[in-house]
């Protein structure tokens, strides 16, 4: 593919040959448009504003520092965001007034600095406030989704993707996410470790990832600032953990022989005990005195972390690792302290790290660069050691005879 980029500021443009596209480019996407991807989900709610302001709201706080506050009385819904002082930050307004009357959900229609001052002291609920209002953007709440997030070599990611209301505060970290799960498999793919096959997996792992957020984001709206939208068609609330920290189902994940999918959607984190397809937990290690979390050793690689009888995994990792001209990054999790060697803080008692990820002492866990497992081994034997290859080649859709450098 040929690229035309232009420079935002000097105009200049400038011809690129990609492999690849991934667009970035908001929620009003030319690129997924140009693409005909239609959007799922709830079309416009609201044409709402941000305003942001400076003014003394400390006596409101008293005393209190809280992350969100938001706002339901009979001039407006909405919600602030406060400095820590309480002497600015921004106030977001869903709906003015009455909702049963015509413009009730259309507080951008119109606003003025003298109105943005009005709606600030209304929520703060004193008319006397001084305020100074720096800026207003007028925005549309809605809460789509794209029904695919690729398009051949094409991808779309952040609000190109999915765009959502900021009731829930999905948005900054779905975007994020999906960037994370693509930039390792790109990189990969175009260096020639990995088939071509392992980028489809983006669009396998991400589209539902996303759309549940835009969903949870839409629940949240509804419930919290505009119940008359009603319920009709919106989805049951999960919790914010359970939306942020995602499940994949893609051919990048492998699982053990006999392994039955209960199907849900999400997983609790704190309990996923490293399920493959799931956030690798976090448990405190300790490295030459020093504290140190499993999610410190996530890197640019693969990692493989095995419990304190796992040192016959490393040999043929390594092995398998040299064939696909990748490598793997080989963790020993001990119980007893060797200088510079990992070692479990939680001993016999909490929850030690073999029990947080699923294994027995013997057994090990691969992590992908974006800190998901892709498979998860709960004891070693030679069989399973010796299938290793065979495991790392689904992973990175590679059949296991693959040199490095040449994609299958």
């Amino acid at each position: 593919m040929t690229a035309t980029v232009r420079d935002i500021d000097t105009k200049d443009e400038r011809r690129i040959r990609a492999q690849y596209i991934v667009s970035c480019d908001g929620n009003r996407s030319p690129v997924r448009e140009k693409l005909g991807i239609p959007m799922i989900g709830h079309s416009q709610m609201s044409r709402s504003v941000t305003i942001y302001f400076r003014a003394d709201c400390s006596h409101a706080l008293r005393g209190r520092n809280l992350g969100v506050i938001y706002v339901t009385n009979p001039q407006l819904r909405g919600f602030f965001r406060l400095e820590k002082t309480g002497l600015g930050g921004f106030l977001v307004v869903f709906t003015v007034g009455d909702i049963n009357e015509p413009g009730a959900r259309y507080a951008a229609d119109g606003i003025t600095t003298a109105r943005a001052v009005e709606l600030v002291r209304e929520a703060v609920g004193d008319q006397n406030l001084e305020v100074s209002v720096e800026s207003v953007d007028k925005w549309s709440a809605v809460a789509q989704t794209a029904e695919v997030f690729q398009q051949g070599r094409i991808f779309i990611a952040g609000d190109a993707a999915h765009t959502m209301p900021p009731t829930g505060g999905f948005g900054g970290n779905t975007g994020i996410q999906d960037a994370h799960n693509l930039a390792w498999k790109l990189a990969l793919v175009v260096q020639g470790v990995a088939g071509p096959e392992l980028i489809d997996t983006y669009n396998a792992e991400r589209q539902p990832a996303g759309y549940q957020a835009v969903e949870q984001a839409y629940n949240r709206y509804v419930l919290r600032s505009d119940p008359d939208l009603g319920t009709e068609g919106m989805h049951a609330a999960v919790p914010d953990m359970h939306v942020e920290f995602n499940r994949y189902r893609s051919s990048a994940v492998v699982h053990e022989d006999g392994f039955e999918d209960d199907g849900k959607l999400d997983i609790d984190p704190r309990h996923s005990r490293a399920l493959p397809g799931t956030r690798a937990p976090h448990v405190e290690l300790s490295q030459s005195g020093t504290a140190v979390s499993t999610l410190d050793l996530v890197g640019i690689n693969f990692i493989l972390m095995t419990g304190h009888d796992g040192a016959g995994w490393h040999s043929p990792v390594a092995a398998a690792g040299g064939k696909f001209g990748i490598k793997i990054e080989c963790h020993q999790v001990l119980r007893a302290a060797n200088q510079g060697e990992l070692v479990d803080l939680h001993g016999d008692h909490a929850v030690p790290f073999c029990a947080q990820y699923g294994i027995e002492p013997s057994g090990a866990v691969l992590v992908r660069p974006d800190g998901y497992v892709a498979w998860r081994a709960t004891a070693f034997s030679p069989e399973k050691a010796e299938r290793f290859a065979e495991v790392l080649g689904k992973v990175l859709s590679r059949p296991v005879h693959a040199q490095a450098g040449v994609a299958a």
